[in-house]
């Protein structure tokens, strides 16, 4: 299982000489240690990996700041995200052994360990000479989704084990789709069938650039899938929206905005709203932010009620849906 990462206590055994201390040489702009953010930089060393370094002269360090200053404002500089989806691992292998199909699974991320070479490891330790990899997310973002598939693919024939093709992604998936509902219910759990039509649905999926969003299938993806869980919890009023764009960019990215439809929610009257992040499989810190934080702060300041269903972490739809995909 191939995922994005977040950031965990202790080194992330990514180089020898961490990024973020103290260099042999000091360059012109570099990330501090003790500086009041994290207690040993582990947030943005990660944030610095996910944007490619500090850039010339230091000009990413106000977004890599921005975003170690999210983790530390909803999980003290760390994430939730290697406990969610170790979740999501264990509840697959138990699974499959349920159903009389054992087979190892291991969790390998690209940003943050474990990564896909301790994953192979472990596998290969497990008796594995060939694996399949599954990429942890639900749509297909061109390079992005690629990228896992390579590390991975290398790091594999390093260890002279055969990779096979990778399983089918889960946009369009039964399962996927219904667990995803399941959730929308549960936080709604109570409520008139008038009260629910009336609060728009937002589902929230990550923004890409706009030259990725036109020469990939994701935003095809995304509107699809959204379209069939709105469809799943009988719906009449549902709105994609992006969240986790950059501040500033030179190039556009994929809206409109949580923002931006939220207020658009107000405008045509809307007095509540339900929001799902259905484009993350975890809610890691990306979604406790950008809904817990600033989409309840947004709704508040409009005067919209805010009511937030969960993804599909380990729910048994999703784990079931999995095991298919696996078992072909």
């Amino acid at each position: 299982m191939l995922g994005f990462g977040g950031p965990e206590p202790g080194c992330c055994g990514r180089r020898e000489r961490c990024a973020v201390g103290t260099p042999a040489v000091k360059p012109p702009a570099r990330l501090q240690c003790d500086d009041g953010w994290s207690p040993a930089c582990e947030a943005e060393c990660f944030a610095a990996a996910v944007l490619g370094g500090i850039g010339e002269n230091g000009a990413s360090l106000p977004r890599i700041r921005a975003v170690a200053d999210h983790y530390r404002s909803v999980a003290k500089g760390f994430s939730p995200y290697t406990a969610l989806t170790r979740r999501q691992a264990s509840a697959l292998e138990t699974e499959l052994a349920r159903r009389g199909q054992p087979r190892p699974v291991e969790l390998g991320l690209r940003h943050w360990a474990p990564w896909p070479a301790d994953a192979l490891r472990r596998l290969r330790e497990r008796g594995c000479d060939q694996v399949q990899p599954l990429v942890l997310a639900p749509h297909q973002a061109g390079a992005r989704w690629q990228a896992y598939l390579d590390d991975a693919t290398k790091d594999a024939a390093d260890l002279g084990m055969a990779f096979l093709p990778a399983l089918p992604a889960l946009t369009g998936n039964p399962g996927y789709l219904r667990a995803a509902a399941a959730r929308i219910r549960d936080a709604v759990t109570g409520w008139s069938p008038e009260r629910f039509a009336a609060a728009p649905l937002l589902l929230v999926a990550h923004a890409i650039p706009l030259p990725a969003e036109r020469a990939t299938p994701y935003r095809r993806q995304v509107e699809a899938d959204a379209a069939a869980i709105a469809a799943l919890v009988g719906h009449p009023d549902h709105v994609v929206a992006f969240v986790s764009a950059p501040d500033r960019s030179p190039v556009p990215w994929s809206s409109p905005t949580l923002a931006e439809s939220l207020t658009r929610a107000k405008a045509n009257g809307a007095s509540e709203v339900i929001a799902q992040a259905f484009g993350f499989l975890v809610d890691h810190v990306e979604v406790l932010y950008d809904l817990d934080v600033a989409g309840a702060e947004q709704s508040a300041a409009l005067g919209l009620g805010w009511t937030r269903a969960i993804g599909v972490h380990d729910h048994p739809q999703f784990i079931a849906a999995l095991a298919d995909l696996v078992m072909g």
